[in-house]
């Protein structure tokens, strides 16, 4: 993704990355000056709390690592041996 980033950046083309805006906030803010976060709704029954968004702008979690964290529902239903 830094790539894809600096190669849009040397040719002046914005980026919007096609992630779960989960993921994405953190490519924004590690990589991408700005740009849009594709907002998908579906997906954030899967987390414990769902993403803040203020003034049509994502905040970008405080917690350890991602920030995420999955139902343990979620991975009940999904789990697999």
């Amino acid at each position: 993704m830094v790539k894809v980033v600096t190669l849009a950046d040397v040719a002046q083309l914005p980026v919007a990355p096609h992630h779960m805006m989960e993921s994405t906030i953190h490519v924004a803010c590690g990589a991408m000056g700005s740009g849009p976060i594709e907002y998908m709704p579906w997906v954030t029954g899967a987390f414990a709390e769902s993403p803040q968004i203020k003034n049509g702008m994502m905040l970008p979690p405080q917690k350890p690592g991602l920030g995420l964290e999955i139902h343990e529902e979620i991975i009940e239903r999904f789990r697999f041996a």
